[in-house]
């Protein structure tokens, strides 16, 4: 199916998206229509609305990655973020990704704290120079605070 889709044009894809909805997406179709013009428009709205349909591909994905034995916060963060990125995943849903398959030796040190965005919790779980090199040091500096609870 994907390669004859790819043989249309745009105009025919709108005509065949419109005659497939069904149900709420149906319903959500005529209340746009005055407005709605053309495919582009029509496809975007329907990633924005409904998701994509890699979404589910990439959650699967993400439910299998873990941090590596020796694999660094960073690295580990940035193979996540990647996938983030590409399912369009909310930052509501990051942090707790990011922390249910961090090592567990890292990641009893960081569940005790409230981080704003996953920068801050990403920051917090690098050992920084001149802190010992320890992970309970990182933490502590990582904020400019005492590593208590936030």
């Amino acid at each position: 199916m994907a390669a004859k889709v790819r043989d249309l044009n745009a105009d025919k894809l709108f005509k065949i998206a419109k005659l497939n909805l069904r149900g709420r997406a149906k319903e959500w179709f005529k209340r746009l229509q005055p407005v709605l013009a053309d495919w582009a428009e029509l496809k975007t709205l329907i990633v924005q609305k409904y998701g994509n349909v890699d979404t589910d591909d990439i959650r699967v994905k993400l439910d299998a990655i873990k941090q590596e034995p020796k694999e660094r916060v960073r690295k580990y963060f940035e193979r996540l973020d990647k996938l983030f990125q590409r399912g369009r995943i909310p930052d509501a849903e990051q942090p707790r990704r990011f922390l249910g398959k961090l090592r567990p030796e890292i990641r009893k040190l960081c569940v005790v704290r409230t981080f704003a965005n996953i920068e801050k919790l990403v920051g917090a779980t690098r050992a920084r120079k001149g802190t010992g090199g320890t992970w309970r040091n990182s933490i502590r500096t990582s904020e400019g605070g005492t590593g208590g609870r936030s």
